[in-house]
C-alpha cells in the first residue's frame, strides 16, 4: 500500500479528469486517496448487480399482492423486473446472531 500522506494540504482538484474527478465530486479526497493507495493504477468497474439484488430483496419484503405497480415506481425499474423478482426464490439475507463470537 502506497503512503500519500505526503499529499496533505495540496490541491489536486486541477490535476483530476475522467473517473478520478467523478469519485472525487462523489465521495470526497479522503475517498479518492484511499483508492490511491490501495488499488492504484487498477480498472475498477462498479457493478450495480448489488443494487438490483437488493431491489429484489425490497420488493420480495414489500410486496402485499397488489402493490407491484408502486414498488416499480418507487425503485424505477420495470413492471417486468418487480414480477421476475417475485417469481425468483426468496433470497436469503444472512444476519450474524448477536451471540456469535
Amino acid at each position: 500500500m502506497k503512503d500519500l500522506s505526503w499529499m496533505e494540504g495540496i490541491d489536486v482538484v486541477p490535476f483530476l479528469d475522467g473517473d478520478m474527478a467523478i469519485v472525487y465530486n462523489a465521495c470526497g479526497a479522503d475517498t479518492l486517496t484511499k483508492l490511491w493507495e490501495g488499488v492504484p493504477s487498477m480498472t475498477i468497474y462498479v457493478s450495480t448487480k448489488p443494487i438490483n439484488d437488493a431491489k429484489r430483496v425490497y420488493i420480495q419484503r414489500n410486496y402485499n399482492g397488489r402493490n407491484a405497480k408502486e414498488l416499480a415506481r418507487f425503485l424505477e425499474v420495470s413492471d417486468k423486473f418487480v414480477q421476475d423478482a417475485l417469481g425468483r426464490p426468496m433470497i436469503k439475507v444472512e444476519r450474524p446472531s448477536l451471540f456469535d463470537v
